[in-house]
């Protein structure tokens, strides 16, 4: 089983660099299964933590830019009018699920492809209403009149465009359902919310969903030999120690408790704070702490087979592609190049792909 596996692109210029070298990777790697989109297509306001644009706020140009890629009807009319109504508003975020499915469906015309929901999707926030003031500058009050229920009703036909297209054979939505491939359960834990603890309504739904797929795996777990779970909500990250685990209570007792007849166990993290990914065993599970796309177009291949479980870093800015150590380590690290060292075999050549970036940046801005 081989996964391409890509999660919090955010912006159109992340997810179409990464396709674009995507076709030279599903020529050498003909043998992956499926491309995997682990939630957050959407959400640019993100781009100001990207490694892209590190050092330095955006520009004025590059805001521009980035609304006319992600909403180019909202953006000419935005340009026309100077000014922005609340059927404006309403017609940006149905123009960017609009945008959010038609990548996913590009994906699938290139594989079979499986679509986890990002927060930045989830109709229990609509943080992309958050994009709108970050790119245009307007005050961030104006979104707050916006009818909800106008909105869910944006997101129910993006939801059946996705179900629709899943009955045509070369997608899967993993949102409300697990998902068997041969002898591989593939379980998704959507980002309904971001975070997984606390007695709060968003994170008491963020539980509900987990526990209900949780139950829907069960009934698979004694028929299959392999359990492959992409998780887009909190995970605790140790940053002293590089030790990770599920914020979930309910998902990490799960996970305690796989039968044995599964012999292979894969956990995928999607999180977009490091410039580059992390592999590591914990608890009987390989985790693959998925760094993000928007991350200058750094994205995963996993694979696992009857002899071992491999992760791959593909980084489309070089167009080079590196398998990945795994991390047995939890001792506290003292620096970036000693973390670096439990993952990568290079970890040297990492650190200089990351000052090379820092560097671009840098030229930019006296540019």
């Amino acid at each position: 089983m081989k996964h391409i596996i890509i999660s919090d692109t955010h912006a159109p210029c992340c997810i179409e660099k990464i396709q674009s070298y995507l076709n030279e990777v599903l020529k050498q790697h003909t043998d992956v299964d499926a491309i995997v989109i682990n939630g957050d297509l959407l959400g640019i306001f993100s781009m100001d933590k990207s490694s892209l644009h590190k050092g330095k706020d955006l520009s004025t140009e590059e805001l521009d830019n980035y609304l006319k890629a992600a909403a180019p009807k909202f953006y000419n009319e935005f340009k026309r009018t100077g000014s922005i109504t609340a059927d404006m508003i309403k017609e940006y975020v149905e123009e960017r699920y609009e945008w959010a499915y038609d990548r996913i469906f590009e994906f699938s015309k290139l594989k079979k492809t499986i679509f986890n929901m990002g927060n930045h999707e989830s109709p229990l926030h609509f943080l992309v209403l958050e994009e709108i003031p970050f790119l245009t500058g307007c005050d961030p009050n104006i979104i707050k009149s916006i009818d909800k229920k106008e909105l869910n009703i944006i997101f129910e036909l993006f939801e059946s465009k996705l179900q629709k297209l899943e009955q045509e054979g070369n997608f899967k939505y993993i949102r409300n359902d697990v998902y068997v491939d041969e002898d591989t359960l593939i379980v998704g834990i959507p980002g309904e919310s971001h975070a997984t603890e606390g007695q709060d309504f968003f994170s008491q739904k963020q539980e509900e969903k987990t526990k209900e797929l949780i139950e829907k795996a069960k009934t698979h777990l004694s028929k299959v030999s392999n359990i492959i779970i992409y998780n887009h909500t909190q995970g605790k990250y140790n940053h002293t120690t590089g030790e990770f685990n599920t914020a979930s209570k309910s998902l990490r007792e799960f996970m305690h408790n796989i039968p044995p007849n599964v012999l292979r166990r894969v956990f995928v993290q999607s999180h977009n704070h490091w410039p580059h990914s992390q592999f590591m065993i914990n608890n009987g599970f390989n985790i693959l702490l998925n760094n993000a796309g928007l991350h200058d177009g750094i994205f995963n291949l996993i694979s696992f087979d009857m002899l071992n479980i491999e992760a791959h870093d593909i980084d489309s800015t070089n167009k080079r592609t590196t398998k990945m150590k795994i991390g047995t380590e939890s001792k506290p690290f003292k620096n970036d190049e000693e973390l670096l060292a439990r993952y990568y075999p290079n970890p040297k050549a990492v650190i200089a792909r990351n000052e090379a970036y820092a560097l671009l940046n840098t030229l930019t801005i006296s540019l």
